[in-house]
Protein backbone atom coordinates (compact mmCIF):
# COMPACT_ATOMS: atom_id res chain seq x y z
CA UNK A 1 0.00 0.00 0.00
CA UNK A 2 1.62 3.70 -0.98
CA UNK A 3 2.13 5.70 1.85
CA UNK A 4 0.07 8.63 2.49
CA UNK A 5 1.95 11.95 2.84
CA UNK A 6 -0.19 14.92 4.13
CA UNK A 7 0.07 18.48 2.12
CA UNK A 8 -1.96 20.50 4.66
CA UNK A 9 -1.94 20.19 8.46
CA UNK A 10 -5.71 19.69 8.43
CA UNK A 11 -4.88 16.28 6.59
CA UNK A 12 -2.53 15.57 9.44
CA UNK A 13 -3.08 11.54 9.96
CA UNK A 14 -5.56 10.53 7.09
CA UNK A 15 -4.37 7.16 6.98
CA UNK A 16 -7.03 4.46 5.18
CA UNK A 17 -8.30 2.23 8.21
CA UNK A 18 -7.07 3.85 11.28
CA UNK A 19 -8.00 7.89 12.32
CA UNK A 20 -4.63 9.58 13.54
CA UNK A 21 -5.37 12.83 13.75
CA UNK A 22 -5.05 15.01 16.27
CA UNK A 23 -8.48 15.27 17.10
CA UNK A 24 -9.20 11.96 17.41
CA UNK A 25 -5.82 11.33 19.56
CA UNK A 26 -7.52 13.88 21.59
CA UNK A 27 -10.52 12.18 21.68
CA UNK A 28 -9.20 8.75 22.68
CA UNK A 29 -7.35 10.25 25.46
CA UNK A 30 -10.24 12.27 26.73
CA UNK A 31 -12.59 9.32 26.42
CA UNK A 32 -10.08 7.73 28.69
CA UNK A 33 -9.53 10.23 31.29
CA UNK A 34 -6.24 11.40 30.81
CA UNK A 35 -5.81 15.00 31.27
CA UNK A 36 -2.98 15.51 28.63
CA UNK A 37 -4.11 16.81 25.27
CA UNK A 38 -1.47 16.32 22.38
CA UNK A 39 -0.96 20.50 20.89
CA UNK A 40 0.18 21.20 17.31
CA UNK A 41 2.85 24.64 16.90
CA UNK A 42 3.78 24.98 13.58
CA UNK A 43 5.26 21.75 12.23
CA UNK A 44 5.70 20.26 15.78
CA UNK A 45 3.99 18.48 19.00
CA UNK A 46 3.40 19.18 22.32
CA UNK A 47 1.98 17.78 25.38
CA UNK A 48 -0.15 20.39 27.47
CA UNK A 49 -1.08 19.30 30.70
CA UNK A 50 -1.94 21.17 34.33
CA UNK A 51 1.78 20.62 35.97
CA UNK A 52 3.25 21.84 39.00
CA UNK A 53 5.23 24.49 38.58
CA UNK A 54 9.48 24.17 37.48
CA UNK A 55 11.29 23.96 40.63
CA UNK A 56 12.68 27.93 40.47
CA UNK A 57 9.40 29.31 39.37
CA UNK A 58 7.81 32.20 40.72
CA UNK A 59 4.33 30.23 40.85
CA UNK A 60 3.23 28.33 43.51
CA UNK A 61 0.46 26.89 42.42
CA UNK A 62 0.02 23.79 39.10
CA UNK A 63 -0.91 25.61 35.70
CA UNK A 64 -1.49 24.68 32.10
CA UNK A 65 1.99 24.20 30.37
CA UNK A 66 3.09 22.61 26.96
CA UNK A 67 5.52 20.51 27.29
CA UNK A 68 8.15 20.82 23.92
CA UNK A 69 7.61 17.42 22.58
CA UNK A 70 10.83 17.78 20.18
CA UNK A 71 9.33 16.09 17.15
CA UNK A 72 7.81 16.78 14.33
CA UNK A 73 4.04 16.46 12.77
CA UNK A 74 3.13 13.31 11.17
CA UNK A 75 0.93 10.64 11.64
CA UNK A 76 3.57 8.34 13.19
CA UNK A 77 5.12 10.65 15.43
CA UNK A 78 1.03 11.36 16.86
CA UNK A 79 0.83 7.51 18.23
CA UNK A 80 4.22 8.12 19.72
CA UNK A 81 3.32 11.42 21.36
CA UNK A 82 -0.55 10.00 22.38
CA UNK A 83 2.13 6.91 24.14
CA UNK A 84 3.74 9.25 25.96
CA UNK A 85 0.73 11.91 27.08
CA UNK A 86 -1.21 8.91 28.25
CA UNK A 87 2.90 7.89 30.60
CA UNK A 88 2.47 11.85 31.59
CA UNK A 89 -1.26 11.29 32.56
CA UNK A 90 -0.18 8.36 34.83
CA UNK A 91 2.54 10.19 36.15
CA UNK A 92 -0.02 12.90 36.88
CA UNK A 93 -2.44 10.69 37.83
CA UNK A 94 -0.35 8.89 41.00
CA UNK A 95 1.14 12.37 41.67
CA UNK A 96 4.74 11.29 40.87
CA UNK A 97 5.59 13.43 38.23
CA UNK A 98 8.73 15.16 38.92
CA UNK A 99 10.66 18.48 36.71
CA UNK A 100 13.82 16.34 37.90
CA UNK A 101 12.89 12.84 36.26
CA UNK A 102 13.74 14.83 32.55
CA UNK A 103 10.37 14.59 31.30
CA UNK A 104 10.54 17.89 29.25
Amino acid sequence: MPRYIPKYRSELGKVVGKKITLEAVNQRLKGAKVEVTVRQKGNRLYLRSTLPPKPGSQKTKPYQQDLAFKIYANPARLEKAEAEARKLGALLAYKEFDWASGVA
